[in-house]
């Protein structure tokens, strides 16, 4: 039988909630909820989960802790103002407080619907995407003429069957009294387009003739860009927060003599917990990459597949010293790998990264990465001129370097051996030099990492290639 959990219960609630369980909604005449699968969860103030009530399949929002019958108000309002725009949204059928405090609010399950986002990044075709963010925006559309705002747009909040385009989780709907004029509309989807890759580039012109043929109403195309880096720089803070704390994405254990951040459905293969609860006995029997004073690279077998390990080391005590207060290499390592990925660029997966430390101090720290198997740059360039495919490799190597400022990042150290050529194409990787720049500022690191990349390239007929094709990337960055 399921638990019977009320309020208190649920404000109790870890990250891992025993499942099913029920619960009750005071003074309606209605059949208990039954939570049987989590899809959201935030400890201490909502969960929205998968359940049943009479006998169908329901969406169930609970709201608990401080605040929840604030959280309930605000979203049902958010759903009067979808209803009031036209747009389709999950049906409401139950509303009111729980048993022992806090609120509950059921939703009809929408059944076959994709996120925009799984039907984007299914979708390879120009034209599929186009018509895909034709029937976004026109929602989006019929919500600014309403005068709403979908402050929490992402792909995730937007739902589609095959004729229709859902907006849900209300709580992010506001109303005001009058249409949003074009400034307001371009922040809006300023906010949908910063969850696209870099990578999917002329989106945002697609996006702008899509607007102003559904609406009517031009936007101000440099509003739109302006505000999309303006998004683009928050979204990248805020995921590189979440990088390094425990959500359901990735593990975090942190005491006095260590720091580790893990990325969770990786850290839950036996070999790779006991590898990063003690490291160095694995280090030992591993095949070594690379040996020096500052670094370590090795290649080992965990849970049947092969890594990378890179260990930080400290060359001397004043090294040490200089270290200890910082940030370190492993943990911007990390941090970069994960912002590149979620901007669609080519790099190695990361699983997780290690810190030894002595309270505050950090001392060595340990970088795990997936090993891609491919030439280094240098010796796949060995031909001068490029040959035919070597050309097409040139292209997307300089392709992933202009996706790579586009995203607002410098990498610090473009030599070579840090292209990685794999069979789908070259991955950039030794990331913890990397930073996050915009403006006149990232412009001058551009113009340093180019002359670096530029110098890999003894033979002038091979430099004079890349140089042609970069020229196209990189109007006035070049050295």
């Amino acid at each position: 039988m399921p638990q019977h959990w009320d309020g208190s219960h649920l404000a109790a609630l870890g990250r891992h909630p025993e499942l099913p369980f029920v619960v009750t909604v005071e003074g309606a005449e209605t059949q208990p909820l039954e939570c049987c699968r989590v899809l959201r969860l935030l400890p201490g103030r909502r969960l929205s989960c998968e359940g049943r009530w009479r006998g169908r399949r329901v969406m169930i929002k609970l709201f608990f802790g401080p605040g929840a019958g604030c959280s309930m108000a605000r979203e049902l309002r958010g759903c009067k103002a979808l209803e009031f725009a036209q747009v389709a949204t999950a049906a409401r059928q139950v509303a009111g407080p729980l048993t022992g405090g806090g609120h509950a609010l059921v939703f009809d399950y929408l059944e076959q619907v994709s996120s925009f986002g799984e039907c984007w990044s299914q979708t390879p075709s120009r034209q599929g995407r186009e018509q895909l963010l034709d029937r976004v925006i026109g929602a989006l559309v019929r919500l600014h003429e309403a005068g709403c705002v979908q402050h929490d747009l992402h792909g995730d909040n937007l739902l589609l069957a095959e004729d229709r385009v859902f907006v849900v989780d209300g709580r992010g709907v506001q109303r005001q009294r009058r249409p949003l004029t074009s400034r307001a509309a371009s922040r809006n989807l300023a906010l949908l387009l910063a969850q696209f890759p870099v990578v999917d580039g002329d989106f945002v012109e697609m996006a702008e003739r899509s607007y102003h043929r559904q609406r009517g109403q031009p936007l101000i195309g440099a509003w739109l860009r302006r505000e999309l880096a303006a998004w683009r720089r928050r979204r990248r803070r805020r995921y590189r927060r979440k990088c390094f704390r425990d959500c359901s994405a990735f593990v975090c254990r942190h005491n006095w003599s260590s720091r580790l951040v893990a990325s969770r459905p990786l850290y839950q293969g036996s070999q790779m917990q006991a590898f990063l609860a003690a490291p160095e006995p694995w280090l030992t029997e591993a095949e070594l990459l690379k040996g020096g004073r500052t670094s370590t690279v090795v290649k080992l077998r965990l849970d049947d597949r092969y890594w990378v390990i890179k260990r930080y080391n400290l060359k001397n005590p004043w090294h040490a010293l200089k270290r200890a207060l910082q940030p370190s290499r492993a943990a911007h390592a990390w941090g970069n790998a994960l912002l590149m990925r979620m901007e669609g660029i080519a790099t190695a997966e990361p699983a997780a990264f290690l810190e030894r430390r002595w309270g505050p101090l950090r001392r060595e720290a340990y970088h795990v990465l997936e090993f891609l198997p491919g030439p280094r740059a240098g010796s796949y360039f060995s031909q001068a001129p490029f040959p035919p495919g070597h050309k097409v490799v040139a292209e997307q190597l300089v392709t992933l370097l202009a996706d790579l400022a586009a995203a607002g990042m410098a990498h610090g150290d473009l030599k070579e051996s840090n292209f990685i050529i794999t069979s789908q194409g070259p991955a950039l990787v030794d990331l913890d030099a990397m930073r996050s720049h915009s403006g006149r500022r990232l412009d001058r690191r551009w113009k340093k990492d180019l002359e670096r990349f530029l110098r890999n390239w003894e033979d002038l007929a091979k430099r004079q290639e890349f140089r042609q094709l970069l020229a196209a990337r990189f109007p006035g960055r070049l050295p």
